[in-house]
């Protein structure tokens, strides 16, 4: 009765928002709710009918979309490279060898679905304000998932996660690990609000990064609220790809301004706001690790240990870069031996332990290395048109980078640009699930719209009387004319 009680009330609330001019609201509550669908999924013993607000909530960002169809402005080249992708997911859903044909739908939704929230937040977030209102909003939770993490690791780690280990499919939900050369102690790889550590260790790092490269639209004062969200999230939730993408993406941010001003002879005032914003970050880190060290300083310790012993190693154990690496490596030999059109769409895709629980399909994973797995999945057709997709993406980035006129905008779409790429080379490399996962998707999509409205948005502030769009009364974003 609660389940079908939350699915009609989100389902009355869709509806409501999608004969509205709520347009800012829509987006802000889907990311919401993304937040603390898990908690309550969790608390509700895993019943997957949860899984549906989401989607409910998508299609009220979809009718808001048709309605500002108008306003978009993604390049054409990736719309027809996105459409293409899609039509060899459907197709690709009626391959032979996929064991059951509701394996289609995890294709769809791994690897399609969230696809519409580029094209939404392009179109709906045209202005500055609206995307400071909206980001705002949407980040707001990562204070209460730091919150709980933090509760976690000091008080009960099974706080928000005593239904969810009874099941079979969320047996992480309380993980703890052993700490390489340090007998007898363990990492609590805390979960936050979340299934399982990985998504709120994604969660923490998508929420550090879109503070940090919307910074000049949020202001300090916020930026450096969600990047210590974000930066003290990733170090509770204990798994090591997110401060290394965090690592790499800085990196080549410094490299590239480095190269820029050497070789391309970058203006002074564009240097100065990329080490701003760098210092920032730094910054945002530091205050959060102050904050634990004077609250919680045997957490902070735990975390400092684990971080270190995995990542750089210990006298008795390499580290696990060290000891992984060559078997991600060798997995690329997987990609050659694969046929044109692969196993089929959802093959390989995540959300196959609830085939076995619903439809008694047990289906063997047959790698881990993201590249590999999609081989596997699409075959190298699909594959192909995969990474011309996300070539296309990248190329449109640039593009927009180079469109903008403000040395804080291309701020905005160049530290954008750097954190995709790493996270997309790095992520997949790691895993699949770096990519299917809905969150994860849901964070990329709609900051790549926002990104490529930016060049726009500067058109818009110079061509349109501004007051035109902030008469009326409420929210800015509820007030202007769509």
């Amino acid at each position: 009765m609660i389940t079908l009680g939350i699915l009609g009330a989100i389902t009355a609330i869709s509806l409501l928002l999608s004969i509205t001019r709520w347009t800012v609201p829509t987006l802000a509550l889907y990311f919401i709710w993304l937040a603390f669908e898990d908690a309550i999924r969790k608390e509700l013993a895993n019943n997957i009918l949860i899984y549906a607000c989401k989607w409910i909530l998508l299609g009220a960002i979809t009718i808001q979309l048709l309605k500002n169809r108008n306003h978009i402005k993604v390049p054409k080249a990736l719309t027809i490279a996105i459409i293409v992708w899609g039509a060899y997911i459907l197709v690709d859903s009626f391959n032979p060898n996929l064991p059951h044909p509701v394996m289609g739908f995890l294709g769809f939704h791994g690897d399609l679905m969230y696809f519409v929230l580029l094209f939404a937040a392009n179109a709906i977030l045209r202005d500055r304000k609206r995307i400071r209102t909206f980001w705002i909003i949407a980040l707001t939770p990562s204070l209460a998932a730091l919150g709980v993490a933090l509760y976690q690791h000091m008080v009960d780690p099974y706080f928000l996660n005593r239904e969810a280990i009874a099941t079979a499919e969320l047996w992480r939900a309380v993980y703890f690990r052993p700490i390489p050369g340090i007998a007898g102690k363990s990492m609590l790889m805390a979960p936050s609000l979340f299934a399982d550590p990985g998504r709120y260790a994604r969660y923490a790092l998508f929420t550090f990064w879109t503070a940090l490269s919307l910074a000049p639209l949020l202001g300090w004062k916020w930026t450096l609220v969600f990047i210590g969200a974000g930066g003290g999230g990733m170090m509770l939730a204990g798994p090591r790809f997110a401060p290394v993408i965090t690592g790499v993406a800085l990196t080549l941010i410094m490299v590239s301004l480095v190269i820029t001003s050497l070789l391309m002879r970058a203006s002074r005032e564009y240097s100065k706001i990329v080490l701003k914003f760098v210092m920032g970050g730094i910054i945002g880190i530091g205050i959060a690790i102050f904050i634990m060290y004077l609250s919680t300083p045997q957490v902070l310790n735990r975390s400092y240990v684990w971080f270190t012993s995995t990542l750089i190693g210990t006298e008795g154990e390499p580290s696990e870069i060290k000891r992984r690496f060559p078997g991600y490596w060798r997995s690329f030999r997987v990609i050659l031996e694969q046929g044109l059109f692969g196993e089929g769409s959802g093959s390989q895709s995540l959300g196959k332990q609830y085939l076995k629980r619903y439809f008694r399909i047990s289906v063997e994973m047959k790698g881990e290395q993201g590249y590999a797995v999609y081989t596997i999945q699409y075959g190298l057709l699909g594959f192909t048109i995969r990474m011309i997709l996300f070539l296309i993406m990248f190329k449109v980035l640039w593009d927009a980078q180079a469109l903008c006129r403000r040395g804080e905008d291309k701020w905005v779409v160049r530290s954008w640009f750097y954190f995709f790429g790493s996270y997309f080379v790095i992520g997949q490399f790691l895993g699949a699930p770096h990519l299917q996962d809905y969150l994860a998707q849901s964070f990329l999509w709609t900051m790549t719209g926002v990104n490529l409205m930016l060049p726009e948005v500067e058109n818009i502030e110079t061509q349109e009387d501004l007051e035109i769009y902030e008469a009326g009364t409420g929210l800015y974003s509820m007030s202007r004319p769509t």
